[in-house]
């Protein structure tokens, strides 16, 4: 789980954001990151990854590979147990 938004709710949540990602990348400028390039970066972290998931409050549908829900449905699917999900 990554937060490449509200960095705020990172430190919240005490997991990686923006800054760890960019440590990976050191060649990509932060400037010239949109939303998706932020999405698609951490995707390449995982590259073995079960699934992708994104969370966010802008429609991300467009995204291959990845499926999105918006806030309040991803609490819903959890809390519902429609969405699964396992940590290592």
């Amino acid at each position: 789980m990554w937060a490449i938004g509200n960095q705020r709710l990172r430190e919240e949540a005490e997991i990686p954001g923006i800054e760890e990602a960019m440590r990976e990348f050191p060649d990509v400028s932060r400037s010239a990151l949109t939303r998706e390039k932020r999405i698609r970066m951490v995707g390449e972290l995982f590259p073995d990854a079960e699934a992708y998931i994104v969370v966010d409050d802008m429609n991300m549908n467009h995204l291959d590979g990845w499926t999105h829900y918006f806030p309040w449905e991803f609490v819903d699917a959890v809390e519902g147990d429609d969405l699964v999900i396992s940590l290592p």
